[in-house]
């Protein structure tokens, strides 16, 4: 009975250290059953906010692929304004020399027609000057033909008056020929001096 005894108590003991073995292990277990579920959820957080680093990024990423394209039509874009701008240059420049060389040909044709001016006002002030000293001319010509005519009114007149040159022909022994002769000669000097008056006076 006392071996018997001594079994049932080591038996015991084997099964209480079996047991407190048993509950060591569950407990070991249970930790690392935490430890692994502390890690799972951690890894679970993580992955979570790692998708949503991806999510962010995706959208990020078409955002700035959005952003790309538009910067790259407006590339495009501006490249073929640049193109356009440099033609125009391009054409302006060429306009430019054209005009320059037109401008260079109106100055030359300016200062030619400036020159030809001045010696049109030279001319015009020659002319001008030479039509004053003629009209001077003309205006003392007309006065001398005011005075020769009015000589030779006076000079036909006192060859009209009968009472002082019928005397001096009859004096000077005159015959009717000569008579005749002188009338016609005075005749004759009447209408040149009347001639010489209208010239002068319609001019």
């Amino acid at each position: 009975a006392a071996e018997k005894k001594d079994k049932s108590a080591r038996r015991l003991q084997q099964m209480a250290q079996q047991l407190q073995q048993a509950e060591q292990e569950k407990a070991d277990l249970q930790s690392q059953l935490d430890s692994a579920k502390k890690a799972t959820t951690e890894a679970e957080d993580k992955a979570k906010k790692g998708e949503e680093m991806v999510a962010n990024l995706t959208k990020k990423l078409a955002v700035t692929e959005r952003k790309a394209a538009i910067a790259a039509a407006e590339v495009k874009t501006l490249t073929a304004e640049k193109s356009e701008l440099e033609d125009k240059l391009q054409k302006t420049e060429s306009e430019l020399g054209g005009t320059k060389k037109d401008l260079a040909e109106l100055t030359e044709k300016y200062q030619t027609a400036q020159n030809d001016l001045k010696v049109g006002e030279n001319q015009r002030k020659e002319q001008l000057a030479s039509i004053q000293q003629k009209t001077v001319r003309v205006d003392v010509c007309e006065q001398k033909n005011a005075k020769l005519y009015g000589f030779g009114l006076d000079l036909i007149k006192m060859f009209e008056k009968p009472s002082e040159y019928e005397m001096a022909l009859r004096t000077e022994k005159f015959t009717q020929l000569k008579r005749v002769q002188l009338e016609n000669t005075m005749q004759e000097y009447r209408d040149k001096l009347e001639e010489s008056r209208i010239s002068s006076t319609s001019r």
